[in-house]
């Protein structure tokens, strides 16, 4: 590498390593010092967000609820002013007592309040908040609202449902090792036999669950025949680091043409939206790391998605990312429409099982890279159905992953060696046609061609190998199987960084946290670089990139860095057995005559 190329990698280490470092944690973030996260959501709950309602007056903040021009399908709050017709089915159905229903599966508790029909409480049985206790994970907000509401055009303006009160045919519903469906309907009733029903059916084993919703005999009071099924309040952060939920926080709709992606920035009171993607709809939800809510039509014709996000303050200047899902469906006289609502984790073989193209909220990267991902996930689980350990699955997916590419890596290798060989000559040719580059680029061929070196042959089997090595960076960082997943001693959490003590002191770069796999990880890379770096002017890049890869991967996952130190010492025996112990020698130049000759020779 010659200074301009080090420069650069310096550079951009340095801007990498900065955003790891307290000063920027706490100028930049807003953090405080040696602050990294939150503490785990334990009632009384203060340490994840609560989502208000956003005040009318706010002006550079998205309204979820807020009245679109000159679209009129978007719920608006018309209790601060709106028309006197809709004003008056208000004030009517205000005295309706509202009609709360509990919900029991095998996997999760809900509550769906009676006040619009829509979801306030969704805790999953199976997973928590920290391996310590047994504080079930709610993915709904504190003070959740709109979360499946409904509303339509009447007149002027949007009447909004998820402020109405609604009549239940139940009040709870227990399928624990009980039924395996069972139905609950909703109804808000505007005039005798003229109502809005949305009948809920809710499944033992599914963590997906059937939405019906009916307009009975209103297309009188629905004034552009359409209706739109929301959910404003977006979910709630459940990880302990909370940057990495923020960070994953995203919505999308998912079309017969492909993915829309929303994802907002770091910055506060951003808004930001995709309108109106129409045609056929086949799924729309919203994501944190590990969870996700999403609709899913079953009739895909006739509808328009969007969705839209805006930033709020959270600890300081961390960003609370919320997004809202919007449906809009044509409405006939009496119309029933049907929706498959999954809110869940993100487990591959779960979500799969749902639509062909829900796998593609998992995050598993780019077409090209996605088959790896999905490869690398199957193995990686076949492996934990017989060793019940994550962390020793890990340890056998490393040595199969270099089993894989030992073809490839010794040959590369190989390459690497003879290129050293030859780098005497290489910098003869330089030096002496350094004015003329043409006759350089010919004689080097030449010297390749001499001594049988196929520059491409080094680089081809290390590109060959990235799509899987990205592939298991993407499905280690992600997948669900390894959060809260112990290995040993002191890694109880292979989806987080090892931390093995809270300093009273700040480390530079690194912070308070003491992790110890990040340094191991460091030493071996160290190790590896000083086996293969034989040239004098690579001396500083073999203690910089161990040192700036330590620095970038501290507050990575446990079970990721584990990964690679594994990989890394798996690599250092793969070199040794390759060279057999000899460092390669390079070709020397005999100065009598310019001729080449080896440096074995040479000592004759």
């Amino acid at each position: 590498m010659d200074r301009k190329t080090v420069l650069a990698f310096v550079l951009i280490g340095f801007l990498l390593i900065l955003t790891q470092t307290d000063w920027y944690k706490e100028k930049v973030l807003g953090l405080k010092p040696g602050q990294s996260t939150v503490d785990s959501p334990v009632v009384p709950d203060t340490s994840t967000v609560v989502t208000d309602k956003v005040p009318a007056d706010t002006e550079n903040e998205v309204r979820p609820d807020a009245q679109r021009e000159p679209d009129k399908s978007q719920p608006v709050d018309d209790s601060k002013g709106g028309s006197t017709y809709v004003s008056s089915f208000r004030e009517r159905l205000s005295s309706v007592e509202s009609t709360d229903v509990t919900v029991e599966t095998n996997l999760y508790t809900a509550e769906i309040s009676g006040k619009g029909a829509t979801v306030v409480s969704w805790r999953l049985k199976n997973y928590f908040y920290n391996s310590k206790d047994s504080v079930s994970v709610q993915m709904i907000t504190d003070d959740a609202y709109g979360n499946l509401g409904v509303s339509f055009p009447v007149g002027p303006d949007t009447l909004q449902t998820h402020t109405l009160n609604f009549k239940a045919d139940k009040t709870a519903i227990n399928l624990d090792d009980g039924a395996e469906s069972e139905s609950v309907v909703f109804d808000l009733e505007f005039e005798p036999g003229k109502l809005l029903r949305k009948t809920y059916t809710f499944y033992r084993d599914e963590y997906a669950f059937d939405l019906a919703i009916e307009l009975i005999n209103i297309s009188n009071l629905i004034s552009e025949q359409k209706y739109t099924l929301y959910w404003l309040s977006g979910l709630k952060y459940t990880e302990k680091h909370v940057t990495e939920d923020i960070a994953n926080a995203k919505a999308y709709i998912f079309t017969a043409g492909g993915k829309e992606e929303l994802r907002l920035s770091d910055k506060p009171n951003v808004k930001k939206s995709i309108d109106n993607i129409e045609g056929q709809i086949e799924w729309i939800g919203i994501r944190t790391k590990y969870f996700a809510s999403v609709m899913l039509p079953i009739s895909k014709d006739d509808m328009i998605a969007r969705v839209e996000g805006v930033t709020r303050p959270y600890q300081g200047k961390l960003m609370h990312k919320v997004y809202s899902a919007f449906l809009d469906v044509r409405a006939s006289a009496s119309a029933r429409d049907e929706f498959k609502i999954y809110i869940g984790p993100l487990d591959y073989d779960i979500v799969k099982t749902y639509h062909p193209g829900f796998d593609k909220i998992m995050g598993y990267g780019p077409a090209i890279i996605r088959p790896f991902a999905k490869l690398t996930l199957r193995v990686f689980k076949f492996l934990h159905s017989f060793i019940p350990n994550y962390g020793v699955v890990l340890i056998i997916f490393a040595i199969l992953v270099k089993l894989v590419v030992y073809p490839l890596t010794k040959k590369s290798y190989t390459s690497m060696r003879e290129m050293q060989k030859l780098q005497p000559l290489m910098a003869a040719l330089k030096e002496k046609y350094s004015k003329d580059p043409q006759r350089l680029n010919s004689e080097t061929m030449k010297l390749y061609k001499e001594h049988g070196v196929n520059p491409m042959s080094g680089c081809l089997p290390m590109l060959l190998q990235m799509p899987l090595l990205w592939s298991v960076f993407l499905v280690f960082r992600n997948t669900i199987q390894l959060r809260q997943a112990s290995f040993v001693l002191w890694i109880d959490d292979l989806s987080s960084p090892d931390t093995i003590a809270q300093l009273p002191f700040s480390l530079p770069l690194l912070g308070s946290e003491l992790h110890i796999i990040p340094l191991i990880m460091g030493v071996t890379m160290f190790m590896q670089q000083k086996m293969t770096m034989t040239d004098p002017k690579q001396k500083a890049m073999m203690y910089f990139m161990p040192l700036f890869l330590t620095v970038l991967f501290y507050s990575f996952p446990s079970g990721l860095n584990i990964y690679y130190t594994l990989f890394n010492i798996f690599t250092i025996i793969q070199q040794r057995l390759t060279t057999d112990g000899n460092v390669s020698q390079p070709v020397a130049i005999e100065k009598t005559t310019g001729k080449a000759r080896s440096a074995k020779k040479s000592k004759k």
